[in-house]
């Protein structure tokens, strides 16, 4: 039988790293978005951009907090 998918040697993104990349680009979304004001505001916008639940739920505190710093500076 032909094997449809070649295996991969390692992973495609280091979890950190992908975890890093998608919570930078949650709190441009919210930047751009001015929708960092609170945590209902933040979750409606971010799934609206079309991110994951799962990521969602596990990173717009810290997208938040992210783009919240960001404004300070």
């Amino acid at each position: 039988m032909a094997q449809l998918f070649s295996p991969l040697d390692g992973p495609l993104l280091d979890p950190d790293d992908r975890r890093a990349e998608v919570t930078k680009r949650m709190a441009r979304d919210l930047r751009l978005l001015d929708a960092a004001g609170s945590e209902r505001e933040a979750i409606v916008a971010l799934m609206h951009m079309g991110y994951s639940a799962f990521d969602v739920a596990r990173l717009a505190d810290d997208a938040r907090r992210l783009c919240n710093v960001a404004a300070v500076h």
